[in-house]
């Protein structure tokens, strides 16, 4: 059975900034988790509409694929399982962003948690590609 690098079950880098904001060392299944609660709390927050519906409806599937896939690579039978795994939460990160910049211009309401989950959206590429550039030198 491949067995995961150490830094996937470690505790985020506490060294690790992105726009001049440390990041919190968190145990990544853990953010990965709190980040789809917080789609979810946040799209039922969201008026339902034809536009609405068609993006909450993307944004919850990518979203809850980044802890699916997280739990899936943690179990990664080979590297190259594991790398598979990871590559698809990056792009499922990538994605989340995506449909959070659109909600954010059709819902009518101004929330700054758009902001933040964009935000720690891409906090999880930069660790994701971190993690995918030290897998690949192993």
């Amino acid at each position: 059975m491949f067995k995961t690098p150490n830094f996937q079950k470690a505790k985020t880098p506490s060294n690790l900034k992105v726009s001049n904001i440390k990041a919190a060392p968190q145990d990544l299944e853990e953010r990965f988790n709190q980040f789809f609660e917080r789609v979810i709390k946040l799209c039922k927050k969201c008026p339902i509409n034809a536009t609405t519906s068609r993006i909450i409806s993307q944004l919850i599937g990518c979203g809850g694929s980044i802890p699916a896939n997280y739990a899936e690579a943690s179990e990664a039978m080979s590297k190259k399982d594991f790398v598979k795994s990871i590559k698809i939460i990056r792009k499922e990160s990538k994605e989340s962003i995506v449909w959070l910049r659109g909600l954010k211009l059709v819902v009518e309401f101004d929330d700054s948690e758009f902001d933040a989950l964009i935000q720690e959206a891409t906090e999880f590429i930069y660790i994701l590609t971190s993690i995918l550039k030290k897998t690949d030198k192993k």
